[in-house]
């Protein structure tokens, strides 16, 4: 939220003094350098000014790392700098986005090109040299109707010329070597709500052309799309994972290339839907156990036992990896989005778990389930999130409470329970499956 916020001041600031902080473009993972002095901006405003016929609107990327009306960096590996300037103009109520090529000849900054796209936004500018031959592509995502209708272009600026070489729908695309060659390309998920259908694309430079290197239908029943995410399956093959809004839930597309194919194993050619990641849930994927992986969050319910109140409606969060077309369970665990903590549930408790909700207090109580009786026949433990500034109150009662631990202003708690079998947890356990969950 503060970068957020941060970036549309910095933005504002820019149109107003017509500067802006440029993007470099490195040959590592490094992309962003220092800013230029302003003076060289002002210098490619005049330049761009000069080049444009009649009134124009700078336009700042919405989205990703460079927010910048203009960008400054080197795109022909000539390690001279040349600008792109990003702008919209309105003829006859049609919007027309610009993306203007801006070169240094001679001492002085002069536009060499000029491209245009009929679209209202841009959403976000990426950089890469997608076909490892020192020249770096300029990728960038255009609002064509709100985010309705998006489109995704490709820009090369060779031999002082810009040429576009490429022009796609999407919904969302992500630069990434999803075939592990050494060399990205562009992968594009594209959402026709109207149809019902989507697809997903991997797009690659061959002999100098962009194509299509492989393409892969998916569940076109959702209603949006996360950003997709560049990860690994178990085998090391890299995949994109996209979650997805689904009625009132969610599913997570799995994708990966192999042998020249885009794969797509959780997709069903019969139903025409991805079935086997949907939870009733709006939790994302993530990499819960620090491996490099994202897990996909599956939930299942806690039994429900006979003799306690407020225990409806607890789940446990199974989170799996894909092996195949199946889903392996990766770390079961509680998951408090509420108070901010997750307990990882140890396997002597697998199966054998229930829980009691106290919201108004922020108290859970676990107990021993018996599956036999169907119900609880001891208590384990207690975790409790409580005000820090009550917690160190002199008149604030702990009950046998301990703190674990404080962040954020809260103080979490535990008290162990009198449930005595080969299966009750011991502080060192509560130290071992307490885990805070970072914001993301």
């Amino acid at each position: 939220m503060v970068k957020r916020f941060a970036a549309m001041v910095f933005a504002l600031c820019l149109s107003l003094l017509l500067t802006a902080c440029s993007g470099g473009i490195g040959t590592g993972e490094n992309l962003l350098s220092p800013p230029e002095p302003s003076g060289e901006y002002a210098l490619i405003s005049a330049a761009l000014k000069e080049s444009v016929t009649g009134k124009y609107t700078l336009k700042y990327p919405t989205e990703g790392d460079y927010r910048s009306a203009i960008i400054v960096s080197d795109l022909d590996g000539d390690k001279v700098n040349e600008a792109i300037a990003f702008y919209s103009t309105t003829m006859d109520n049609t919007v027309t986005v610009h993306i203007n090529f801006i070169l240094k000849q001679d001492g002085v900054y002069k536009s060499v090109g000029d491209i245009k796209i009929v679209g209202s936004d841009v959403e976000c500018v990426e950089f890469a040299d997608l076909d490892k031959n020192g020249n770096t592509e300029i990728i960038v995502g255009y609002n064509i109707y709100g985010n309705v209708e998006k489109q995704v272009a490709v820009y090369e600026f060779a031999g002082g010329t810009p040429v576009q070489k490429c022009l796609e729908k999407y919904t969302e695309f992500i630069i990434c070597d999803l075939d592990a060659d050494g060399v990205s390309g562009l992968f594009i998920a594209d959402l026709n709500s109207a149809d019902k259908t989507a697809v997903a694309k991997l797009m690659q430079v061959e002999e100098g052309n962009i194509v299509q290197a492989g393409s892969c239908p998916l569940d076109g029943n959702v209603t949006t799309y996360f950003a997709p995410q560049l990860t690994k399956l178990e085998s090391g093959r890299p995949a994109v994972y996209i979650d997805a809004v689904k009625g009132t839930g969610m599913l997570t597309e799995v994708i990966y290339y192999d042998n020249g194919v885009l794969s797509n194993p959780f997709f069903d050619p019969e139903t025409l839907v991805t079935q086997a990641t949907y939870r009733q849930s709006n939790v994302a994927c993530r990499d819960i156990n620090s491996d490099s992986i994202l897990e996909i969050p599956m939930l299942s319910p806690l039994p429900t036992a006979s003799n306690l109140v407020l225990t409806d409606g607890v789940s446990v969060t199974k989170w799996c990896v894909p092996r195949d077309d199946s889903l392996i369970v990766a770390r079961s665990m509680l998951m408090n989005y509420t108070d901010g903590y997750s307990l990882r549930i140890p396997d002597k408790l697998s199966g054998r778990l229930c829980v009691m909700r106290k919201t108004d207090s922020r108290l859970r109580i676990f107990y021993f389930y018996d599956e036999a009786s169907g119900k609880a026949t001891g208590e384990l433990f207690r975790m409790q999130a409580v005000a820090e500034k009550a917690w160190d109150s002199a008149e604030f009662n702990r009950d046998g409470f301990d703190e674990l631990t404080r962040a954020n202003g809260i103080v979490f708690a535990y008290r162990l329970g009198n449930f005595q079998g080969a299966e009750a947890v011991t502080k060192e356990d509560i130290s071992n499956i307490f885990a805070l969950i970072e914001e993301e």
